[in-house]
């Protein structure tokens, strides 16, 4: 369910122009990069058009990029020709053969995801033994958000609204904890 929404959402043509004119870190995000990664080999989960991708491609990374979204990988890979390789797959299924210093999931992406569980532990398999996971999320700082969670007849799952549609956003511990 989750999974087949939100890859239509995101696979919008207005849905890619929007976020192919995005191409910065957040705030929170350049503090994570500056404290956090380790390495220089970083794979981005749910990477988009690239709008993480390139500011860590201009610092000097070696990234690799998956997105379910082939609409945004094509995007993405227009724009990128340096140190950035972008796959299209579902990240649950993923078997990499390269190994990575840091898994970043960046903006909450792992919450627009329907198969956490699975998608954690491929990340978990493509880290190098010193590797660090890296997952950024906004969710439990917007109560409303919680609030509307709670409300929510398709629990775990909240309908947000956004420019050109909807996703639905997870909000459970994917280990059951």
């Amino acid at each position: 369910m989750i999974q087949e929404e939100n890859t239509n959402y995101y696979s919008k043509p207005d849905t890619v122009k929007h976020y192919g004119k995005l191409y910065e870190l957040r705030p929170d995000e350049r503090w994570i990069v500056d404290n956090v990664f380790r390495g220089n080999d970083i794979l981005v989960v749910g990477c988009g058009t690239g709008r993480t991708v390139l500011p860590l491609d201009k610092r000097g990374y070696t990234v690799t990029g998956i997105d379910i979204s082939l609409s945004m990988i094509e995007e993405a890979r227009q724009n990128f020709v340096q140190n950035s390789v972008f796959v299209y797959g579902d990240a649950a299924d993923m078997n990499y053969d390269q190994k990575f210093d840091t898994v970043f999931f960046p903006f909450h992406s792992l919450d627009y995801m329907e198969k956490r569980e699975e998608v954690l532990d491929r990340a978990k398999a493509a880290l190098k033994p010193e590797g660090v996971l890296v997952y950024n999320t906004h969710n439990r700082f917007f109560l409303s958000r919680f609030f509307r969670y709670l409300a929510s007849p398709i629990k775990p799952y909240v309908k947000d609204i956004v420019p050109y549609g909807y996703v639905l956003s997870y909000y459970a511990n994917p280990y059951k904890e």
